[in-house]
């Protein structure tokens, strides 16, 4: 399996929760028109990096001029490029974020891809999902569930969670133990659709579903009125407690990576 934290540069996802933590919502009447605005700037911040190739804008109903495999015409709000990977955004700006929109983005992404095994496109592909509002637990567990990347203001990102997990320094400076235990099963949270859905090279058109590799293996488990994945409490306890808005170590984790990429609150290089 692909190394999720070489598959970009450690900046990139960070860079991204900084600015969504950062974004300032205008003070429009309606709902649609701060969504759009959120939009634009999401496609700006890319825009105006030369390292990411904007490939699809706001109102695209194709990738790369590719039509979904159902035939139906999914608007998409931005697709970039960055070294040889395809990233699809969902950008929200919206008090509450129901599960339709998690779940429409999710069938959305699966309904290109089809076509991309179809067409033999090989680049890995993507989904991220960015939020000015912070999601729900349930939510977010449906999100690792089907690799869809996290961008909320109040949650670090998978892919930053891992590059800390990664640096022993840093986890001996948290007291966080046992990281490869923890990487172990983020990792499967923010997979390309390449290592969700694999193509059986020995029949063309050809993708499987391995359940067993999903973080959703295990037995359910009740707890007064929360249903939960049993394996899943040793990653959502690490979480909460290091990189949650209401965890101890979070206003130091955040620090140290606005140190690392010269962020400063108002979203512009030191």
């Amino acid at each position: 399996m692909e190394n999720v934290v070489s598959s970009t540069t450690p900046s990139f996802y960070s860079d991204l929760y900084l600015f969504v933590r950062d974004f300032e919502v205008p003070e429009f009447s309606r709902q649609t028109y701060r969504g759009r605005w959120f939009e634009d700037r999401l496609i700006g911040y890319f825009d105006s990096d030369d390292r990411y190739d904007v490939r699809g804008i706001t109102g695209d109903m194709q990738l790369l001029d590719i039509s979904a495999a159902s035939g139906l015409r999914h608007e998409t709000d931005l697709l970039i490029e960055y070294e040889d990977r395809l990233y699809l955004f969902e950008a929200k700006c919206k008090i509450d974020v129901p599960k339709n929109d998690l779940l429409i983005f999710n069938q959305k992404c699966l309904d290109f891809w089809i076509r991309f095994v179809q067409l033999d496109e090989t680049r890995p592909l993507y989904k991220v999902f960015v939020s000015k509002t912070n999601l729900e637990y349930p939510l977010r567990e449906f999100a690792y569930m089907w690799n869809i990347i996290l961008i909320e203001p109040g949650l670090l990102p998978i892919p930053t969670i891992l590059e800390v997990l990664h640096n022993g320094n840093r986890c001996r400076e948290l007291e966080i133990y046992a990281a490869d235990r923890h990487i172990a099963f983020l990792e499967k949270g923010c997979r390309d659709m390449g290592n969700l859905l694999i193509r059986d090279h020995s029949k063309s058109g050809m993708i499987c579903l391995d359940t067993r590799d999903m973080p959703c293996k295990g037995s359910l488990q009740v707890s007064g009125d929360r249903m939960y994945l049993r394996h899943r409490q040793l990653s959502k306890k690490i979480v909460r407690q290091f990189f949650d808005i209401t965890s101890v170590g979070y206003e130091e984790t955040v620090r140290r990576i606005e140190d690392q990429t010269g962020y400063t609150r108002e979203g512009t290089p030191k």
